[in-house]
């Protein structure tokens, strides 16, 4: 096995669904099963609740999410941003949350997200729709 999983032809076209089109409110990519490569996993339809989607998240696998995420400022302003999940639940094995780590760079590359707001999560309050809104409104300040 490499130090960082490739990527598979579709995930950058997944990307361009969620960052461009608006086509899904969220995929998940996982590893094949030799850990060789990123492949989508799953794209969510637009209707998805947030609260959903991360009780979809395995507890023993890990996971890259990107997640179109829209809220409202205190001014009634409607603002919207790409967040990357870097899923790593204690129970996974210890070589997927390696390979996950050494992979996020080639992931983002492969997905143009650069600016995009990342986080890594161990479990689900981690992740919770506070916590995210809490930096999506953060980094609209910027």
């Amino acid at each position: 096995m490499s130090s960082s999983a490739s990527i598979h032809e579709g995930v950058p076209e997944a990307g361009r669904g969620i960052k461009t089109e608006h086509a899904y409110r969220f995929v998940t990519f996982k590893f094949t099963d030799d850990l060789e490569q990123i492949v989508v996993e799953e794209k969510g339809e637009r209707e998805v609740t947030y609260d959903a989607f991360v009780a979809a998240l395995p507890q023993d696998q890990v996971r890259f999410a990107l997640y179109d995420f829209e809220t409202t400022t205190a001014d009634d302003r409607s603002i919207a941003k790409i967040v990357l999940i870097a899923w790593t639940p204690d129970s996974a094995p210890l070589k997927e949350k390696m390979l996950l780590a050494s992979s996020r760079e080639a992931l983002k590359d492969a997905l143009g997200i650069a600016g995009s707001i990342e986080i890594q999560a161990t479990h689900t309050h981690e992740i919770g729709r506070k916590a995210i809104e809490d930096q999506v409104l953060d980094s609209s300040r910027d």
